[in-house]
């Protein structure tokens, strides 16, 4: 939340600033806080979302805070000088926080799209990459939000909102996707967005003055890939699950079933993961060690148990769900995607050199022969009923 504060306050000191900026004059700049890239007929369409001064200013609110621009062409640099012909100024990319890939482009490959991105000037900063699940990452930018003024940075409010209490989306930072398509032994792993609703709808002003907007950008879960490629999504549980091996499980619920059918809600405010290598018969078996800590929030049976014997059986059961989340993760990245999104490989490589030498080439066949233990180990801090 501060991020985004002192974002919104250098956007608007940008705008209101007299005089130059850079050498070139304020109403000269387009400040472009997010873009978008699809599949098109040409090859890809770049989508800009632009502040629109009027509304951060003091003039009349029915204005929409932001336009959408976009532009068709062959390199990233063309189709953004093209958009020059409709914005009032040159696009300023040094508060670019979003960069969202449709799925069907990214299905093609997301790496030449980047390349442009790592080297300009002004988006030489950390920003989150997103897929948009089953749309365009047009439509996604197009929605006009109710609750954050920005569209874009509702979209990256919402995913730190999600990886602080919920934990189904990944930070997802461009220097992290571009560093592990490059390194061998590990596969990106990048966080989705959903776009509910009417998007022709939910793109006009009248989104923002429902009760119940027409439109809405959701986060989904955790994209795999396959170097630069899309290959499929994992489900909410599996991100969480995702992130718990790769110890970026901030908080998160969960709601085990106790043997006598009641539903116990455990809120993990702390949770550490090791993970340790060890060679059987020229496999890799990995042992996964979480030990998390919490609070039980619900009791669902009625009334209070307070007895070591309750608090045990509980302990137990979380453990099993927060197991059971963990298998899931790796059954479907490893066996159906056999996309290593774990970075085992660069385990192997840390505590095996030899080893890795030996099947680096054919590390996609190993990866299905990985075996996973998984021990959890739950502590109840405090019982809140």
């Amino acid at each position: 939340m501060k991020k985004m504060i002192i974002l919104l306050i250098n956007v608007m000191f940008i705008i209101v600033l007299c005089g130059c900026f850079g050498k070139r004059d304020i109403d000269q700049l387009s400040i472009s806080i997010a873009i978008g890239i699809d599949k098109s007929d040409q090859g890809f369409e770049i989508t800009a979302q632009i502040v629109n001064p009027n509304v951060l200013g003091r003039r009349p609110m029915s204005q929409s805070p932001v336009v959408i621009v976009h532009e068709e062409g062959k390199t990233v640099f063309e189709a953004i000088r093209k958009l020059s012909g409709m914005t009032p100024g040159r696009l300023f990319f040094s508060h670019f926080q979003a960069l969202l890939f449709g799925e069907e482009i990214a299905r093609e490959g997301i790496d030449p799209y980047l390349q442009f991105f790592k080297a300009d000037p002004e988006t030489q900063h950390v920003f989150d990459v997103f897929i948009v699940k089953g749309d365009t990452a047009k439509n996604a930018l197009s929605v006009i939000t109710t609750l954050t003024l920005i569209p874009a940075l509702s979209i990256v409010q919402k995913v730190q909102l999600n990886q602080d209490i919920y934990g189904s989306v990944y930070d997802s930072t461009i220097n992290k996707i571009y560093n592990d398509i490059r390194v061998t032994g590990i596969e990106p792993a990048v966080s989705s967005l959903e776009v509910i609703g009417d998007v022709k709808k939910g793109s006009k002003t009248d989104n923002t003055t429902v009760t119940d907007p027409d439109a809405l950008i959701e986060t989904a879960e955790v994209a795999v890939f396959k170097t630069d490629k899309l290959v499929g999504f994992l489900t909410k549980d599996e991100s969480r699950g995702y992130n718990f091996i790769v110890d970026n499980i901030r908080s998160t619920t969960l709601t085990p079933t106790l043997e006598d059918g009641t539903k116990i809600t455990f809120e993990v405010f702390k949770s550490k993961t090791k993970i340790k290598l060890k060679l059987e018969n020229n496999i890799p078996k990995f042992t996964i060690e979480n030990d998390i800590k919490g609070t039980i929030i619900e009791n669902m049976i009625g009334k209070t148990k307070d007895s070591k014997a309750f608090h045990d059986e509980i302990a137990k059961a979380i453990s099993k769900e927060v197991e059971k989340l963990i298998l899931a993760s790796i059954s479907k990245a490893l066996k159906e995607y056999n996309a290593d999104i774990f970075g085992f490989g660069l385990i192997i490589h840390r505590k095996e050199l030899d080893y890795w030498k030996q099947i680096e080439k054919d590390y996609d066949k190993v990866l299905k022969e990985i075996v996973v233990d998984v021990k959890v180990k739950t502590i109840i801090n405090r019982i809140r009923l």
